[in-house]
C-alpha cells in the first residue's frame, strides 16, 4: 500500500505526474450562501440509450424517442424504467437526458475519463493528450474547498493512493483513493487521536518542509522540462501545505462528520458492493465536513471484477468485458445481469441523495445545493463509438440547471439542434460562474451537416 509520503515523494523524483492543480480564476462561492457540491458517478461498459427511454411514453413518444428525435417528457405522472425505481420519490429532482454525444472522443472500450474532459486519450491512456483540467476538477474550483477535488474508484483489486481518472491540467493527472479505509484515512486523519496517526502527520510535514527546501535549492540549476518538472513539485508541495491549513481550520466541523463506518466497512476483503458502499459514505461525510465540493466517483472499470451483487449467489464474481459481450451469468442473459449492476448504482445514488436531504444547511437542506450524475464513461454501449452519452441527473433546487423533473431527449445525430456533452458541460460551468464560451473540443464529423457545436444549451440556462 502506498502512503501520502510515499505518494509525495514518488512525486518530487519522478516526473511531476500529478498536481493537485492551482485555485482556478474564475468566480467563487457566493458571499453568504452554501457551496454548490458536485458528485460524478461513471460506470463502465456503456449505458444504452433504451435502458432509459420510459415505460409509460405514448405511442407518439415512443416514436420520437426511437427515431432520436427531440422529445420532453414530465416525469411527475411517469414510472420510472425497473432498475430506477429507487429514485421514484425523486423523481422531481431528477432529469434524465438523451441524445447528447461525444463521438470526437470515443474510444471503444474505455475513454479514460476523456468524457470528462472532452479530450481524446486513447484506451491506453496517453497522458500527452490530456489537455486540460476535466469538468469535475473545474467545477470544484468554482467552489473552493481544502481538498478542491476527491476521487476514488473501484478498479480490480488495486488499494491505496493510485493514479486518478480525472485530470487537473494539460498533462497533470489527478490521484485517487482505491480502497475505502485509505480515503477514509486520507481524508479524516487530521482528527484522528492516534498516537500513530498523529506521528505519521507530523512526519509528513517535515517531509513537505524538506522537499520545498530541496525544490527551492535546485530550481535555479534546471532548465526546460526538468525545470518544469521542478515547478511542478514545488506548486504540489505548495498546494498540500496550503490544503493542510484549510483543514487545521476545519476540525471541529470534520470532528462532527467522521462518517458513520466500522472496522467491517474498511475490512481489505470487501466485495466490489461493500467498497462502493463505503466510499459513498466517505464521500458524503467528506462534503458535509467541508473537505471537497466535488467529487470522482468511478463505480467500475472493464477489469473490475464485479461481486457482492445481491440478486446473485454468494461468492459470484462477474467479468463485466464478457457482460459486454453478451455472456450471461449462471442462467442469466446478460442484459438481466446489467440490469442488477445499475440497480446497485441506483441505490447508492439513493442512499447518497437521501443523506444530503436529511442534512440541514441554510434555510434547506444540503441536498439543496448539491448535483449528481451518473453516465458511461464511454458512450452507450461495450463498443461506444459515443454517438449518445445517456446522463441521470439528481440535483437540488439550487444546482441551477433548468431541465429538472423531465425526460429530455435532444435532437440526435446530424439533426439540427444536436448537442454534445461539451455543450452539456458548458451549461454547467456557465451556470456557476466560469463564463467560458465552449468546453472541450469539437466534433468534425458534425461539420458536414452544419452544427452549431459551440456554447450551452440554452434552455437549460439558469
Amino acid at each position: 500500500m502506498q502512503t501520502r509520503r510515499d505518494f509525495i515523494q514518488s512525486t518530487a523524483l519522478g516526473a511531476g505526474a500529478f498536481t493537485l492543480g492551482a485555485s482556478g480564476a474564475f468566480a467563487k462561492s457566493r458571499a453568504g450562501q452554501p457551496p454548490i457540491r458536485f458528485i460524478f458517478m461513471t460506470k463502465s461498459n456503456g449505458l444504452r440509450p433504451h435502458e432509459l427511454a420510459l415505460p409509460g411514453f405514448s405511442g407518439a413518444q415512443k416514436q420520437a424517442d426511437t427515431k432520436k428525435d427531440a422529445l420532453n417528457v414530465d416525469l411527475s405522472g411517469q414510472q420510472l424504467p425497473e432498475w430506477m425505481s429507487v429514485l421514484d420519490a425523486h423523481k422531481k429532482d431528477m432529469a434524465i437526458i438523451q441524445g447528447l454525444s461525444a463521438k470526437g472522443i470515443a474510444c471503444g472500450h474505455a475513454g479514460n475519463q476523456a468524457c470528462l474532459g472532452m479530450f481524446k486519450t486513447g484506451e491506453r491512456r496517453v497522458l500527452g493528450n490530456v489537455k486540460w483540467a476535466t469538468v469535475n476538477v473545474e467545477l470544484g474550483r468554482l467552489y473552493p474547498s481544502p481538498f478542491q477535488h476527491v476521487e476514488v474508484q473501484t478498479a480490480g483489486g488495486n488499494r491505496g493512493i493510485v493514479a486518478g481518472q480525472a485530470a487537473t491540467g494539460k498533462l497533470a493527472y489527478n490521484y485517487a483513493y482505491a480502497d475505502p479505509r485509505t480515503a477514509y484515512r486520507e481524508l479524516f486523519k487530521s482528527v484522528s487521536n492516534d498516537k500513530a496517526t498523529r506521528a505519521g502527520i507530523d512526519a509528513d510535514s517535515l517531509v513537505l518542509d524538506y522537499l520545498s527546501s530541496l525544490s527551492a535549492t535546485n530550481y535555479n540549476n534546471v532548465e526546460g522540462l526538468e525545470r518544469l518538472k521542478m515547478t511542478r513539485i514545488s506548486q504540489t508541495i505548495g498546494d498540500i501545505k496550503d490544503r493542510d491549513r484549510q483543514i487545521n481550520a476545519i476540525s471541529d466541523q470534520i470532528l462532527k462528520n467522521i462518517p458513520d463506518v466500522n472496522e467491517a466497512d474498511l475490512a481489505g476483503d470487501l466485495t466490489t458492493v461493500e467498497k462502493q458502499e463505503a466510499f459513498a459514505k466517505v464521500l458524503v461525510s467528506a462534503m458535509r465536513a467541508g473537505l471537497t465540493n466535488s467529487a470522482l466517483f468511478t463505480l467500475d472499470t472493464l477489469g473490475t471484477p464485479y461481486t457482492g451483487i445481491p440478486q446473485l449467489e454468494e461468492g459470484s464474481i462477474l467479468n463485466l468485458h464478457n457482460l459486454g459481450h453478451k455472456k450471461g451469468y449462471a442462467g442469466k442473459s446478460a442484459d438481466e445481469v446489467r440490469a442488477y449492476i445499475r440497480m446497485h448504482h441506483m441505490r447508492l445514488m439513493a442512499d447518497m441523495v437521501a443523506a444530503f436531504k436529511s442534512t440541514p444547511e441554510g434555510n434547506g437542506t444540503m441536498f439543496d445545493n448539491t448535483v449528481i450524475t451518473y453516465q458511461a464513461e464511454n458512450g452507450e454501449t461495450h463498443h461506444s463509438n459515443g454517438i449518445e452519452q445517456p446522463i441521470i441527473m439528481l440535483a437540488g433546487k439550487n444546482a441551477r440547471m433548468n431541465c429538472l423533473g423531465n425526460y429530455v431527449r435532444l435532437p440526435g445525430y446530424g439533426q439540427q439542434g444536436h448537442k454534445t456533452l461539451g455543450n452539456w458541460y458548458t451549461t454547467h460551468l456557465n451556470n456557476h460562474g466560469n463564463p467560458i464560451e465552449h468546453y472541450g473540443q469539437f466534433d468534425p464529423e458534425l461539420n458536414q451537416f452544419g452544427i452549431d457545436q459551440e456554447g450551452p444549451i440554452r434552455e437549460f440556462l439558469a
